[in-house]
């Protein structure tokens, strides 16, 4: 949002949310919606939005999916993040319970 007019203008076309996403001074980096259809393996990419450009770029192609939070070091070299390794839950059945 423009500060002194106080218009919006929209930044990213396919972000997954908030929480998968870090701003820097330089760009954003974010996870985007979606994965390219007719792909064998799963693949979670993190793309970044150069705000001098305006350009997005493909920087990493994860084999898990991002769990909630990303940031990136101050000196943009390190991006980090959480990541679900697995899921699932543990099923217990109870016989005679009182």
């Amino acid at each position: 949002m423009a500060l002194d007019t106080g218009d919006d203008t929209q930044v990213l076309a396919s972000l997954s949310d908030w929480s998968r996403m870090a701003v820097t001074s330089r760009g954003i980096y974010f996870v985007p919606i979606g994965q390219a259809p007719n792909q064998p393996v799963p693949e979670y990419p993190i793309d970044f939005l150069d705000f001098a450009t305006r350009k997005i770029e493909r920087i990493a192609r994860l084999e898990k999916p991002l769990f909630i939070g990303s940031t990136v070091s101050a000196d943009e070299r390190w991006l980090l993040f959480s990541q679900i390794d697995q899921t699932g839950a543990d099923l217990m059945m109870v016989e005679n319970f009182k």
